[in-house]
């Protein structure tokens, strides 16, 4: 396998992190995430972002050194054009399944913290009504169609998965788009 500089993307709870982390292990390759370069650490989470040039100039930083790497998440909404992408998958597995899954993860990781009157229910309320219109593009930030916007300006080969599949069934998948 060649060299490769893969983006694998998609809305909350679509399974982008945990296939990047995944693939990543298969392959030996480095892999990031794009919420570690977007909000600054706080608790309560997602206080602060990092500025467009902190986020760009953190992501050089990491992908610096090495030939092959992974980035899951998003980043087609930070004005960041210098870089290119030699594969992206997109994981676009439906509303319904992709906020099924964003509820429970998000009731794993704060507990009642997003419940009416703790310290996150507004941040979650209003976080989950966006998520709703992802696919949409209907509200203001990052969306899918957005998201295949940036991939045509810099990524050289994209493939959309438009089905919810199992982790290891998504591994080989994108081993095989890799080879091409």
């Amino acid at each position: 396998m060649d060299e490769f500089q893969l983006l694998i993307t998609g809305g909350p709870g679509s399974g982008a992190s945990t296939t990047g982390e995944a693939i990543s292990k298969v392959l030996g390759s480095p892999w990031f995430d794009s919420d570690d370069y977007f909000h600054k650490p706080s608790d309560p989470p997602y206080q602060e972002q990092y500025s467009k040039e902190e986020r760009s100039s953190l992501l050089h930083q990491s992908f610096a050194g090495s030939s092959s790497w992974i980035l899951s998440g998003s980043i087609s909404s930070w004005e960041i054009t210098d870089i290119v992408f030699s594969h992206a998958v997109v994981l676009n597995i439906g509303t319904q399944v992709r906020v099924n899954r964003l509820r429970k993860r998000e009731r794993e990781r704060f507990g009642n913290r997003i419940d009416e009157g703790g310290d996150m229910y507004d941040e979650h309320a209003g976080f989950m009504q966006w998520a709703l219109h992802y696919e949409s593009g209907e509200l203001e930030g990052r969306s899918l169609p957005k998201e295949r916007l940036f991939l045509k300006s810099n990524c050289k080969c994209v493939l959309e998965i438009d089905q919810e599949l199992p982790l290891p069934e998504l591994i080989i998948l994108i081993h095989q788009f890799l080879e091409n």
